[in-house]
């Protein structure tokens, strides 16, 4: 065990270092990956490891809350892991320019817009300068967008190849900062890692704000959902619910354009083939 896999933030309690644990064992986790290991068993396995060495280390066992949201962390990565992985043989095969990347995560301050609307131009977000202050969400997980300057190209390949490694990589979203016009941006993905009822609103709104960005600019972008596992109630919700500013038009537009329920990266194929579109 990396000594770094845990730190002590104030007396007998302990963080659970998320990446540093993920990236000592980053080569195994390839390893299940190319055997086709289920992702729910690989995230199993990293739960199992964290738990004993923190039980070897503190004679106690990691407190729920921490360990779940760590878990959350692993399955991002890894899912950032597969579609990289995914993307860039699509790439490959359809020369096209795109990129799938990750964003920080949004905080609530006096006149800080969400990670998402950072990627933005200036020129772009005059569009929304009546509201900018005013929009609030959380990051979305992923953005698929194509890449505005062909000079990128090559460098936005290269570190799609290093997110696969190091899927907390933030590199690509650094990189393309307000670079972007609204119509680069082709779909956002939200990876759920809960069933719990209450977390069924949070990519609802994320996915309304987003849509209704959308519209008032006049590009269509399209929100995906993608989830290890579905429960009848998420399904009926996210396949029906329509974006609230489509009942302000009179219109029928689907809120979620498609769920995907993955435990291997051939499940994650159609959904990158449609993200790009």
């Amino acid at each position: 065990m990396n000594h770094s896999w845990f730190t002590e933030v104030r007396a007998g309690k302990y963080q659970i270092n998320s990446i540093q644990i993920y990236t000592s064992l980053r080569h195994e986790i390839a390893v299940k990956i190319d055997e086709d290991t289920p992702v729910s068993e690989i995230i199993e396995w990293i739960s199992e490891a964290t738990k004993y060495h923190f039980l070897k280390s503190f004679q106690s066992k990691p407190e729920t809350g921490a360990l779940n949201n760590s878990i959350g962390r692993w399955n991002e990565f890894i899912t950032t892991s597969l579609l990289c992985e995914l993307s860039i043989n699509m790439y490959d095969d359809e020369k096209r320019t795109f990129a799938i990347f990750s964003l920080p995560n949004s905080t609530v301050k006096p006149g800080n817009p969400p990670e998402f609307l950072k990627l933005f131009t200036k020129d772009a977000l005059q569009k929304l300068l009546n509201y900018s202050s005013k929009i609030f969400f959380p990051s979305p997980d992923y953005i698929v967008a194509t890449i505005p300057n062909i000079d990128m190209s090559n460098q936005i390949r290269n570190l799609m190849t290093v997110q696969i490694e190091h899927p907390e990589s933030l590199e690509i979203f650094n990189l393309l900062k307000g670079k972007l016009e609204f119509e680069n941006v082709k779909s956002v993905i939200s990876l759920k890692t809960s069933n719990r009822s209450d977390r069924r609103y949070q990519p609802s709104f994320e996915a309304a704000m987003i849509k209704a960005i959308g519209y008032f600019t006049g590009v269509k972008w399209k929100y995906y959902m993608v989830t290890g596992e579905l429960r009848p109630a998420d399904r009926v919700l996210f396949d029906n619910v329509i974006s609230p500013h489509s009942i302000a038009l009179g219109t029928h537009e689907n809120l979620v354009d498609g769920i995907f329920v993955y435990q291997r990266k051939s499940d994650l194929i159609t959904l990158v083939k449609a993200a790009i579109q």
